[in-house]
């Protein structure tokens, strides 16, 4: 790798990097340290990406080992940063807690509770997690995320993903940091679309920064509304058992006093009133059903349709 190429590649400043006291080839030396870990680190980014898909809440999870020149251009980035921070080939593994990525993707935003749990019950923490929000989400997200004792990142571009690094016990004797990051689907499709046109470091990204910022605010919408359906039907399955229960109820009644006319002779009053109940039974097993999911329905579309409109943009 040209150093040339590298500093035009990733816009680094070669007097800047002479002033934070990094040697170029001792950063050569790393890279080809790490390049020959990456098998190691491979085998031990499957076996956590693994252990993910055994849960059900999971939709994918993907895996990447990072790349050698992205770890040389953050080791430099941070060393500008932190001046002070002491960065070397023995060390940069406890440093940079991303050498080892796993990317774990869910369907529903309320799924991420369950995999919090998940990853805090299964793994040591080195740190807290850290929620990457937009400005625009809710303060009721926020203030999830701060009771399950998330770190709040408000982002520049609305990048939303809680980052994890858990310590992965590799052997007894040591452990390595991995780097979960949990979003929505649809979270990350944003994502990547944004990644795509603002990488790598290439001038004149800003004139495409107002759509996707509106892309943003979209998938924001999206993943709303995606929650609300699975509320819907998750609710109107449990009302439909519920009805089903009540007219089959109803039946038996209607059933049971029919038998009761049969066996008996009655005073024609009395089979009126009889015949009165049977017809109000019957009626209510035609309307109580539609009319009970309505009103259902619509309880629920109360509770939850504050969430579909524009959330406040939080001060």
């Amino acid at each position: 790798m040209n150093s040339q190429e590298f500093f035009e590649k990733y816009q680094i400043n070669e007097n800047v990097l002479r002033d934070t006291g990094l040697v170029w080839n001792e950063l050569i030396e790393i890279k080809n340290d790490f390049e020959k870990a990456r098998d190691k680190l491979s085998i031990d980014a499957n076996y956590v990406a693994d252990r993910l898909r055994s849960f059900d809440c999971i939709h994918t999870v993907k895996t990447r080992i990072k790349d050698p020149e992205h770890l040389i251009e953050k080791i430099i980035r941070g060393k500008i940063e932190n001046p002070g921070l002491s960065i070397n080939i023995d060390n940069y593994s406890c440093f940079i807690n991303d050498l080892v990525g796993v990317r774990t993707l869910h369907l529903f935003k309320e799924d991420w509770e369950t995999i919090h749990r998940i990853i805090v019950k299964t793994w040591e923490l080195k740190q807290n997690p850290v929620a990457n929000i937009s400005a625009e989400d809710s303060e009721r997200l926020v203030e999830k995320y701060q009771y399950n004792g998330c770190e709040i990142n408000e982002h520049t571009y609305g990048y939303r993903s809680v980052h994890y690094v858990i310590l992965f016990e590799r052997s007894k004797s040591k452990k390595i940091p991995v780097e979960i990051q949990v979003r929505t689907i649809l979270e990350e499709a944003w994502s990547e679309i944004d990644h795509l046109v603002r990488y790598p470091y290439k001038d004149g990204h800003g004139v495409y920064s107002p759509y996707l910022s509106i892309l943003n605010q979209l998938i924001a919408q999206a993943d709303e509304i995606s929650s609300f359906i699975h509320l819907l039907k998750s609710d109107d399955n449990h009302q439909k058992i519920k009805n089903k229960a009540t007219r089959e109820q109803d039946e038996k009644v209607i059933a049971d006093i029919y038998e009761q006319l049969d066996k008996f002779r009655i005073e024609k009053n009395q089979k009126k009133a009889f015949e009165d109940q049977i017809r109000l039974l019957e009626e209510r097993i035609a309307t109580a059903g539609s009319l009970s999911e309505r009103r259902h329905s619509d309880k629920t579309y109360d509770m939850y349709a504050p969430h579909l409109s524009k959330t406040k943009t939080r001060n």
